[in-house]
């Protein structure tokens, strides 16, 4: 009988431990630059794509994260020391997109720019879907943005 408690209680801090150690976001989590930010501060993540502003810049060097300059200028790519070949990854695929996250990469791509940003592979899927469907007018629209338009 004691056996089977503690074998319960093994599987329950497992389980408590897997969440808690979980490398990946909802997509909601991380709308807004500050939030982006705060998911790498609050160590959920390791790599956020944000608007290049002398505020997000500073608020990221205060918190002692790096960050990269994408092509183009008006992104930055943040990450936590130890991310540097994520970050990089993201960085190429970025620049392959003109500095943006943008709606018309290939769905390969897409794929790994959400398994970059450790977004739930239920929303990266989601996006996948629903992208297809919408119209794209905007030229400047990003991942990021499309998946802030599309909160499920």
């Amino acid at each position: 009988m004691f056996h089977i408690i503690i074998m319960k209680i093994q599987d329950t801090l497992k389980q408590i431990i897997k969440e808690e150690l979980s490398e990946e976001i909802k997509a909601s989590e991380a709308y807004s630059d500050h939030n982006s930010i705060k998911t790498i501060v609050d160590g959920k993540r390791d790599v956020a794509f944000i608007k290049a502003t002398t505020y997000n810049y500073l608020m990221c060097k205060y918190y002692g994260l790096k960050v990269l300059k994408v092509k183009g200028g008006s992104n930055y790519i943040v990450y936590k020391k130890g991310a540097e070949d994520r970050a990089n990854e993201l960085l190429d695929i970025a620049n392959k997109y003109g500095g943006f996250l943008h709606w018309e990469a290939s769905d390969e791509d897409t794929r790994r720019i959400g398994q970059l940003l450790s977004y739930s592979e239920s929303d990266i899927e989601n996006h996948l879907k629903t992208r297809k469907k919408s119209d794209h007018s905007s030229s400047s629209e990003t991942m990021e943005s499309y998946f802030g338009n599309n909160k499920s």
